[in-house]
């Protein structure tokens, strides 16, 4: 295995080619801890084949989740990398299934475009954890979307916590997030100082309950949150409509 994490590391190659090694199973992961160190040292490889693609899904959840090195320079690696921010989904259920919060919050930080996390990761589980810490130490996440994740109360509280304090997120999209009850309350308790966050998307319902709530509780300063000008705005463009929904739930703050 020395052998042959030296050859790789060192290989000046444009092609190394291990599609017909066979690795007997007692020593498979072995074999995929070996790739992984070894390539992380070579900036110059342009490709890569492995025997199947669940070995370079497991080498790409790896690497990614691994601190920036002389690989991330790679051709192959930028290109398999590529590929991960497309389809995502094997990527993310392999992370998700061996517990590597650092794959997935590296792919939501790193993806040049936000990917809708809902449409692989259903349950905000300890994964989320991790990441409203990291937004609560104002990493930098810029674009969040969480459509179709199912925030439990806990989840909710972590992430308004989180809102109070960051300065970095721009745009956050919870819409089909689940969020009603107490959480509504808790999500908007975290809004109330935020300044900085610039998009928020929200089911119709679950907005209106948010400004109501902010407007009945708080300063006004939110009001120049430019998350919130852009959804006065809306709201506004479709007062008959909400007018509508703000009678039937009596959470008249909205228009006092």
């Amino acid at each position: 295995w020395n052998n042959i994490a030296l050859y790789v590391k060192n290989s000046t190659a444009d092609l190394l080619d291990f599609s017909a090694l066979e690795v007997a199973w007692e020593s498979e992961n072995q074999w995929r801890n070996t790739l992984t160190e070894a390539l992380k040292g070579n900036s110059t490889l342009k490709e890569l084949r492995l025997a199947n693609e669940n070995y370079m899904a497991d080498l790409m959840t790896r690497l990614m989740s691994s601190p920036p090195g002389p690989f991330t320079n790679a051709p192959w690696f930028v290109k398999a990398r590529d590929e991960v921010f497309k389809n995502p989904r094997e990527y993310l259920q392999r992370a998700s299934n061996w517990n590597n919060h650092d794959a997935i919050l590296n792919l939501i930080k790193d993806a040049p475009e936000e990917i809708e996390l809902g449409k692989y990761l259903t349950y905000a589980g300890d994964w989320f954890n991790f990441l409203t810490e990291k937004l609560r130490q104002n990493d930098d996440y810029f674009q969040l979307n969480l459509s179709g994740v199912s925030l439990g109360g806990a989840s909710v509280a972590k992430l308004a916590e989180a809102l109070k304090v960051n300065t970095k997120l721009k745009s956050l999209n919870l819409t089909n997030s689940f969020i009603y009850g107490d959480g509504v309350r808790l999500f908007a308790e975290g809004l109330k100082d935020n300044r900085t966050l610039e998009k928020l998307f929200l089911s119709t319902d679950v907005m209106l309950d948010v400004i109501g709530l902010l407007m009945k509780d708080s300063e006004e300063s939110f009001c120049e949150a430019p998350w919130f000008k852009r959804a006065w705005e809306d709201v506004i463009e479709h007062s008959d409509q909400h007018i509508k929904r703000v009678v039937k739930k009596k959470n008249y703050e909205l228009f006092s």
